[in-house]
């Protein structure tokens, strides 16, 4: 097929390996003037899994309780640092930052204020907010954060931290 322009002829193929729909053919078949062939290629239909409300919502879930239940205790330790406990064992935030320990204490405190944490302070909200403001940042898919996940490690840590500094002094 030839689409002729002003001074300009172009020479057009159709890839016979393509089944063109019906409508497409007919376009084909009586050109409009000035009308340019364009091929699309045809993949198939496969969701988009970057806009996919149910895969942010189980990644989100992933990483709240890999949060909450293994970095907590493991290499974000020092976060539980901006709690105390009190005189009747309630965990509660620490009054100011001079209050501020970041050593180890008995699994029985950690799992106190790990537990305080997960059902009054961090929410699968914020996690999720976290992780938009890191794919954000950085320009990454919501499907290859597992590849990322030290970089994400770091960035959690530090805004866990400044949301406990934020609210030091809090009930």
């Amino acid at each position: 097929m030839e689409v002729v322009f002003p001074n300009i002829v172009y020479q057009v193929k159709r890839n016979p390996l393509i089944v063109y729909p019906t409508a497409i053919k007919q376009i084909y078949l009586n050109p409009q003037p000035y009308y340019v062939d364009v091929i699309h290629h045809v993949y198939g239909n496969y969701p988009d899994l970057e806009n996919d409300k149910d895969v942010v919502k189980t990644i989100v879930k992933y990483y709240y309780y890999k949060i909450i239940r293994k970095w907590l205790r493991g290499c974000c330790h020092e976060l539980l640092g901006y709690f105390k406990m009190d005189g009747s064992d309630n965990v509660k935030f620490i009054n100011n930052m001079s209050e501020y320990k970041s050593e180890l204490e008995t699994s029985e405190i950690e799992d106190k204020k790990i537990n305080f944490i997960e059902n009054k302070v961090i929410s699968k909200s914020t996690i999720k907010q976290i992780l938009y403001d890191f794919i954000k940042k950085y320009h990454y898919k919501w499907i290859k954060i597992q590849n990322h996940e030290e970089e994400f490690k770091e960035y959690a840590r530090y805004k866990l931290k400044k949301l406990f500094e934020d609210n030091v002094g809090t009930k």
